[in-house]
């Protein structure tokens, strides 16, 4: 669900690109909802890891990836979205 490595900035994306790449993944994230409702400690578990992970190589290195910052911001907001509804 990350974007490629090639890909400029999301504003300056004037081609279908961005659009193909929400749609891949607005149905990678229907898969990762399976995943939750089949097993939902291995769900938790992945985003948990992904998302600390992340956020500890941000406090601990100045040059992260902008794409591994917006994935794992990605991730925490699904993840929180059923939460809102509680």
């Amino acid at each position: 669900m990350r974007y490629d490595d090639e890909a400029q900035t999301i504003e300056n994306d004037d081609s279908g690109e961005e659009a193909e790449f929400q749609d891949l993944r607005k149905r990678m994230l229907s898969f990762q909802d399976y995943i939750g409702a089949i097993d939902p400690d291995l769900y938790s578990q992945s985003l948990g890891s992904l998302i600390t992970s992340t956020f500890r190589a941000i406090k601990s290195r100045s040059d992260q990836n902008w794409r591994d910052i917006e994935v794992a911001l990605f991730e925490m907001h699904t993840f929180s979205e059923p939460l809102r509804g509680n």
